[in-house]
C-alpha cells in the first residue's frame, strides 16, 4: 500500500536579522565554540538573492514552534513602532535590490531640490510633487515614442528645532531621456544634480546605500511598477546545521564554503552573528557575479586604466591571471585586456557562454 506523503513543515516567519544580535569576531573564538557546542539543533535555510551584479546569501535556522524563536526576532504584533521599524528596514533592502536589478551605468541618478518659496508644507505634498514630475517625464517620453520611465525615488524630509523644512528627492531613472530633459522637467528648484550612474567595487550598492541610509527625519520610497524583481531562491540543502556551525567557528572556513557555493562570483564580504538564547548562528554574505563572454559590460574607473569611461564593451573571452579580453561594442577594432573584476554587466550577451570557471581573487587589486 502506497504511503501518504508527509506534509512539508510549516516554519514560523520571524525577523532573523534582529534575532541574531551578537556579532562574531576573531576575539570571540572560545566563547563562540562553547556557545555552539551547547546550542540547540535546527534546520537551516539558505536564501540566495540575485539583484543584478549583486548576490546575497542569508543562512539562518528555521523553527516550527514560536517558543523556539529568540524573542528579539519574533514578529511584532500590537507594537506599532516595531512594525514601522521592520517595514522601513525591509523597504531599504528592497530599494537597494531593485536598483541593482534594474539599472546600469547607462542610466541616470538625479537629486531634485527646492527653492525656499517652493518648499512643500508636508511629506504628502512632497510626494505629490514627485508624482506630477513623473507624469511630465512620461508625457515627454510618450511624445518621443518611448515607454514609461523605469524609476526608483526616495524623498527625504526633516524639520529642525526652528521648524525649518529641508526636503529633496533622489531618483534613479532609466537613461532613455537626456540628462538635460530629466533635470529641466523639475520646476521647483534650480540647484539640481544629474549624472550617469557609476559603479563602485560592489556594483551600484554604494549608491543605493547612500540614498537609502537611515535618515535624520523621514524617508519614503517609491518605485515604478515596470521594474524587474530580484530573484530569490531558498532551499534547505546548501548549508546544513553542521556547516553553519563550522562557518560560525572559523572565518576562513566560512569564506571558502561561501565561494564554493557560488561559483562564478567574486567574494566581497561576510557577516557572522549568533544568539545566546539558543546558540545558533546566522551567516550573511555578499558577492558580485562575474561577467561572462558575450556580455556587454562597463569598465569601472575606466579612465584610471586609460580607457573610455563612457563606452560599452563586449567581453570576448577570459585571459590568464583573472584578466578579460574586451572590445568596444559593435566594433571589430582593437581588443584590450583588463582585470576581470573591473567589469560590470550592462546586458547579457547571446553568445555561447564559456564554461571555464572564474577564479577567485587571491588579493585585492
Amino acid at each position: 500500500m502506497k504511503q501518504p506523503r508527509k506534509k512539508p513543515a510549516t516554519f514560523i516567519q520571524y525577523d532573523y536579522e534582529a534575532a541574531f544580535d551578537k556579532s562574531i569576531d576573531q576575539d570571540d573564538d572560545l566563547f563562540v565554540r562553547e556557545l555552539i557546542r551547547k546550542g540547540k539543533r535546527a534546520i537551516y535555510a539558505t536564501k540566495r538573492i540575485d539583484a543584478g551584479d549583486q548576490v546575497e546569501l542569508e543562512i539562518y535556522p528555521e523553527f516550527v514552534k514560536r517558543e523556539d524563536v529568540p524573542a528579539a526576532g519574533r514578529r511584532p504584533g500590537y507594537n506599532a513602532q516595531a512594525q514601522r521599524n521592520l517595514k522601513d528596514k525591509n523597504a531599504r533592502k528592497n530599494c537597494e535590490r531593485l536598483i541593482n536589478t534594474n539599472f546600469t551605468s547607462q542610466d541616470i541618478w538625479a537629486t531634485l531640490v527646492y527653492t525656499d518659496r517652493n518648499l512643500p508644507a508636508s511629506m504628502e505634498e512632497a510626494l505629490e510633487n514627485m508624482q506630477k514630475y513623473i507624469k511630465r517625464i512620461n508625457y515627454r517620453r510618450k511624445k518621443l515614442g518611448l515607454p514609461p520611465a523605469k524609476y526608483v525615488y526616495v524623498t527625504e524630509w526633516s524639520e529642525d528645532e526652528k521648524q525649518k523644512i529641508r526636503c529633496h528627492h533622489h531618483i534613479v531613472m532609466d537613461g532613455l531621456l537626456s540628462m538635460d530633459e530629466v533635470e529641466s522637467t523639475w520646476k521647483l528648484g534650480r540647484r539640481n544634480q544629474t549624472r550617469r550612474l557609476d559603479y563602485d567595487e560592489n556594483g551600484l550598492s554604494g549608491l543605493a546605500h547612500y540614498i537609502t541610509k537611515d535618515p535624520k527625519g523621514k524617508k519614503r520610497w517609491c518605485a515604478s511598477k515596470n521594474l524587474k524583481k530580484p530573484e530569490e531562491r531558498k532551499n534547505h540543502q546548501t548549508f546544513s546545521h553542521n556547516k553553519a556551525k563550522k562557518m560560525a567557528a572559523n572565518y576562513d572556513d566560512a569564506v571558502q564554503m561561501i565561494k564554493a557555493a557560488c561559483p562564478g562570483c567574486w567574494f566581497k564580504s561576510l557577516e557572522r552573528r549568533i544568539n545566546e538564547f539558543n546558540g545558533l548562528p546566522y551567516i550573511y554574505a555578499k558577492l558580485r557575479r562575474a561577467c561572462t563572454p558575450g556580455d556587454l559590460v562597463h569598465i569601472r574607473d575606466a579612465e584610471d586604466l586609460g580607457y573610455d569611461d563612457k563606452a560599452i564593451y563586449e567581453l570576448i573571452k577570459y585571459a590568464p591571471g583573472d584578466q578579460a579580453v574586451i572590445r568596444k561594442s559593435g566594433s571589430k577594432g582593437r581588443a584590450y585586456t583588463v582585470p576581470l573584476d573591473r567589469l560590470h554587466l550592462i546586458r547579457k550577451g547571446g553568445k555561447k557562454q564559456c564554461k571555464e570557471p572564474v577564479k577567485q581573487q587571491s588579493s585585492k587589486r
